[in-house]
């Protein structure tokens, strides 16, 4: 169970603390994934795909053999 986020006090003594409600924290604190990870695995699959690109040109315009 994920413990709630707030704010620190401020050293008011004021009763108006608003404390915000579970779709409001939702919103506000949704994590978002690691972007390197994903762009990493993005470069790999482009250089896999182009190479498997080239192969299969270079086959069929008989320079290579598989």
């Amino acid at each position: 169970m994920a413990s709630r986020i707030l704010p620190p006090p401020t050293g008011s003594t004021s009763d108006d603390v608003r404390v915000p409600d579970a779709k409001e924290e939702r919103e506000t604190f949704v994590e978002a994934p690691e972007s390197r990870n994903r762009s990493g695995r993005g470069a790999i699959n482009g250089v896999l795909l182009g190479s498997a690109l080239w192969v299969a040109i270079l086959v069929l315009a008989d320079v290579i053999r598989i």
